[in-house]
């Protein structure tokens, strides 16, 4: 059944209702925000990554994957290593690194699988002259931290294996990591989940750091129990566990194959590479139908769902042209890397159908102005396939995984790097699916064979870059943007689509020419047919797509909000709402400080029905009313999260809320499903009106246009969804009117907004945050230089008091010198020292009941030739300390 039957047929009651796809029959993306994947430490990802996976990911056997995931070598040559290396490596049956099972050797796992770096070697050792040079060699350094360029890294793998012969073990990047293992020497079921949660952990962090790569490798230990891992942006699976001590071939042959397979074998995009440029800037080259482009900025546009192992992996750089001598070209471009379902068509291809489609539609456009609203696609490419192994059969069993972890973020090793941290991870333009973009499907409570989709690798340059509306401080140009929002959706609707994605990161203020600019439409992928017929037996799929603060609110509930033959005419806002599009109307209000004038605008006219119920009579289709909708919600979010610059300053702090912060995070809930106070802000007149006075006394006025095109919505609401008149939903022209009407309305709002400096609350706190850590990191920094420089005093001091000690020994042992008794034990006399001294001149006396007074026994025993060479001595002595005093006035 055409379209165009729908627009001139009324429904027969007696024929077979017609279904009508509400999303394609693919798993679609929930925009959802995933913030966690964007502050946290690595460990603290590693339970969103997980959840990230289906719970279940097949599980093959070892053959399967040898010979699908692996590079494929020379059989001859591997089978001749085999036999080599064979009786090299095991002795009594088993690897005779391990003559125990690890559980029962002393030691912890980086002493007990240290054998492992020997067995590489071995194995290595005994191919090298038969396979050549490997491209890959394994270290087992588990203390050692491998570099990484982004931040939240800091890794340190049980064993890895790295590009490069003979790299230093010191010095080893993520970036040339071909195979990173995890080892622990119990197999208990903890120990287990906690080694695959630091596998994929560390998996998806090389994913994301390396732009280049496509998919990678990972070796599980537990006790005697060896996993072998693939994992890619289309795929994850995983052998069934074998006991690598006593079949140690399987991990031989996994271990050639990995160490001796070509760079684009492993993984490597050969299309990108990665570049150092002179001023040591980590920056990406992209190789894109014959052209280079480099990445420029100081970061990616988007990356944030790049941090995933499973999805699209969407990433978007500013990029320059390379020139054929490496000089960069001036203009800027837009440059979009992502895995698309392979029978998806590409943004190319939908942006060209709904061009050829409008301009059937607008035959009076002959120069096709309406394409000024939508990105301009330079190039838009499927890339050649490349070594990804086939999807495993859905007859596989299934692995579960688990999780949890929680610590502190880190900083990154290699500081000027472009691909440092995800960006654009926010509620704001977020594609982040709940589980990559495959759904666990749950039967009877019991998790189903996972369906997965093969995809295939896109790119595509825009001419534009663009700035998205979430950046714009100017709520003039923020509105002018929103108008040429709605003028692309009415293209949209001309050529039959609903684009299912309205987000502030999807509509792009872009500069086209010497003070020209456009607001253009991106992120063609959800575009849909409006009215597809569901054939015979196919399931309708419920999963929501956009992202959730500027979701419908029927889209977020399911079900239909508005339904009542109470529908009032339209007739009375005909003149109201006219505008000349070609010039500008004047001004209508002024704003001061006082809101005299803000009642100037004129909100009447409208008498709202508030006894609005949710009605299920009617199917629940995405229509044009919901994109609509959804740039509503963006001025409302706007006006709600944004405060002037100056009021920002003044009132914002570290650790209150503001009051119109409060109820904004009510309405726009991280959630799909949105939230009860959303949908009574929506569906109950006068909401707005309640909580206008929260708002900046220059916001209120456009607030209350704001308002004036929520019941132009609603009442358009109402006479679609109305019951008595059920077709009206299947007529394209039925939605027409409402364009016009909210165009104008928001060009009113453009003109009365007058704030150009408008900031986020959350930004300026986050700022306020951040000088406070840095006000106290600096008096701590402050405080622990002070504590160095006492301690650096102290020990001077302490070191100048040894010092005077030993000058002051040294004059004695001078001092004591005695030439007699030197003469007389040369050879064998201990030096003489202070302590020696005072013992010398202590008299040594003799008491006793015979004796009437103490004689020193030294007296007793000196004779006369002795007192004659005593006093000869006492001479010398009194002219050596002369000497000494002489060399002291020196000094």
């Amino acid at each position: 059944m055409s379209n165009s039957s729908h627009q001139s047929q009324q429904p027969d009651p007696k024929q077979k209702p017609v279904k009508y796809r509400n999303t394609p029959r693919k798993k679609d993306s929930p925009r959802q925000p995933d913030a966690e994947l964007v502050d946290a430490h690595s460990a603290e990802r590693r339970y969103p990554q997980m959840d990230s996976l289906p719970s279940h990911i097949p599980e093959v056997t070892m053959s399967y994957f040898l010979e699908h995931a692996t590079p494929q070598l020379k059989k001859r040559e591997v089978e001749r290593v085999i036999r080599d290396v064979q009786p090299r490596i095991i002795k009594n049956g088993r690897l005779s690194e391990f003559p125990q099972d690890p559980r029962h050797m002393t030691g912890d796992e980086h002493t007990v699988f240290k054998g492992m770096e020997r067995l590489s070697n071995t194995v290595l050792e005994a191919a090298i002259p038969i396979m050549g040079e490997p491209t890959a060699r394994s270290y087992c350094r588990p203390r050692n931290t491998e570099k990484s360029e982004t931040e939240n890294g800091g890794f340190k793998s049980d064993g890895n294996q790295f590009l490069g012969l003979g790299a230093s073990p010191g010095a080893l990047y993520i970036v040339d990591s071909v195979t990173n293992h995890k080892y622990k020497k119990s197999d208990e079921p903890s120990e287990v989940n906690q080694n695959r949660r630091q596998m994929l952990g560390n998996a998806a962090h090389i994913m994301f750091a390396d732009p280049a790569r496509r998919f990678r490798f990972a070796v599980t230990i537990e006790n005697t129990s060896m996993r072998l891992w693939f994992l890619s942006r289309t795929v994850c699976f995983v052998t069934k566990p074998f006991n690598f001590i006593t079949e140690p071939m399987h991990y031989v042959r996994f271990l050639l194959a990995t160490s001796f397979g070509s760079k684009e074998a492993l993984g490597w995009d050969p299309t990108v590479s990665r570049v150092t440029t002179n001023d040591g800037k980590v920056v990406y080259e992209y190789l894109v139908e014959g052209k280079t482009y480099r990445t420029v900025g100081d970061a990616a546009l988007f990356s944030h769902q790049a941090y995933r192992l499973l999805g699209r992996a969407i990433r978007v750089w500013r990029v320059k042209e390379v020139g054929p001598d490496g000089e960069l070209f001036r203009d800027e471009h837009a440059l979009k890397d992502y895995w698309l379902p392979e029978y998806c068509q590409t943004e190319g291809e939908i942006q060209a159908e709904i061009f050829e489609d409008a301009a059937k539609a607008r035959p009076d456009d002959s120069e096709m102005k309406f394409k000024n609203y939508f990105m301009t696609i330079l190039h838009d490419t499927v890339l050649p396939p490349s070594n990804l192994p086939p999807i495993p059969p859905t007859t596989c069993r299934q692995l579960q995984l688990i999780v949890s972890e929680t610590k502190a973020p880190t900083v990154p090793h290699v500081k000027r790097s472009t691909n440092a941290q995800p960006t654009g991870g926010n509620v704001v333009s977020t594609p982040a699916p709940e589980r990559g973009d495959y759904p666990s499907y749950v039967a009877g409570g019991v998790p189903v064979t996972i369906r997965y989709e093969p995809r295939k690798h896109c790119r595509l340059v825009f001419k534009e870059v663009g700035t998205p509306l979430h950046k714009i401080p100017n709520h003039i140009n923020l509105f002018l943007c929103l108008v040429d929002a709605l003028k692309g959706l009415k293209v949209l609707h001309d050529a039959r689509r609903i684009y299912r994605d309205i987000s502030t990161g999807n509509l792009l203020w872009c500069e086209t020419g010497p003070g020209e600019y456009f607001c253009k439409i991106s992120d063609l992928e959800y575009v849909r047919r409006y009215l597809v017929e569901m054939k015979d037996g196919e399931a309708q799929h419920s999963h929501k797509t956009g992202t959730p603060s500027f979701m419908a609110v029927e889209i977020q509930g399911g079900r239909r909000a508005f339904a009542s033959t109470d529908v009032d005419s339209d007739s009375d806002d005909d003149d109201e709402d006219t505008d000349d599009e070609d010039g500008l109307p004047p001004l209508t209000f002024v704003v001061n400080d006082g809101g005299a004038n803000k009642a100037s605008v004129n909100v009447n006219g409208d008498q709202p029905n508030n006894n609005i119920n949710w009605v299920a009579a009617l199917p629940l289709l995405h229509n044009y009313l919901h994109d609509i909708e959804g740039v509503w919600w963006i001025a409302i979010w706007i006006l709600f999260y944004t405060v002037p610059l100056a009021i920002a300053l003044s009132t914002i702090d570290t650790a209150s809320q503001l009051p119109q912060e409060a109820v904004a995070d009510e309405l726009f809930p991280d959630n799909l499903h949105g939230s009860s106070q959303r949908t009574l802000f929506f569906t109950t007149f006068g909401a707005i009106e309640e909580n206008i006075n929260l708002l900046p006394q220059n916001y209120q006025p456009v607030m209350l246009l704001m308002a004036k095109a929520h019941r132009r919505l609603v009442k358009m609401y109402k006479k679609i969804e109305d019951p008595a008149f059920p077709e009206r939903i299947f007529k394209h022209d039925a939605f027409s009117s409402i364009y016009s009407k909210m165009i104008v309305i928001f060009r009113r709002a453009a003109r009365a907004a007058r704030e150009r400096d408008a900031v986020f609350i959350s930004d300026h706190r986050r700022e306020l945050v951040a000088e406070e850590d840095k006000k106290k990191q600096e008096a701590a920094d402050a405080e622990a230089k002070k504590r160095a420089a006492m301690r650096k005093t102290k020990v001077k001091a302490t070191m100048k008091t040894k010092a005077k000690a030993t000058s002051e020994d040294a004059e004695a042992r001078v001092d004591d010198s005695d030439p007699m008794q030197l003469g007389a034990s040369r050879g064998s006399s201990s030096p003489v020292t202070r302590a020696t001294k005072r013992k010398r001149s202590e008299p040594d006396v003799i008491t006793g009941p015979s004796s009437k007074r103490p004689q020193t026994r030294k007296a007793l025993r000196v004779s006369a030739p002795t007192r004659m060479a005593t006093r000869s001595s006492k001479k010398g002595q009194s002219s050596s300390n002369e000497r000494t005093s002489t060399r002291r006035k020196k000094r």
